[in-house]
């Protein structure tokens, strides 16, 4: 495992994002649908099935890649979208740097 990069093909690599409005943490914990979307470079949105980091109440929402998730050198976009009783939110959106392997 790199220190600091993710690599096309690794497999356990945790995405993690976390929910806010303006500078304060929201508290996500009543979410009926967790996902982390990837966005590949050329494109392709993935919607993947997140879990909360600890409870939720943090506004911490996270996904580890599996096998395929990973295919393509790049940078890549990252955000998460949950569903509650009050409503649909998405996070900010985050690059991801994937690099290439020798």
């Amino acid at each position: 495992m790199a220190a600091n990069e993710v690599h096309v093909s690794d497999v356990g690599t945790v995405i993690e994002l976390t929910f806010k409005d303006a500078a304060s943490v929201v508290d996500i914990s009543g979410a009926t649908t967790k996902e982390v979307w990837l966005s590949d470079p050329s494109g392709n949105t993935a919607k993947k099935a997140g879990t909360f980091v600890t409870d939720g109440t943090d506004g911490k929402l996270k996904y580890t890649t599996v096998a395929l998730d990973i295919d393509e050198a790049g940078t890549w976009k990252v955000q998460g979208y949950i569903v509650s009783a009050g409503g649909t939110w998405h996070s900010d959106v985050k690059d991801l740097e994937v690099y290439a392997n020798i």
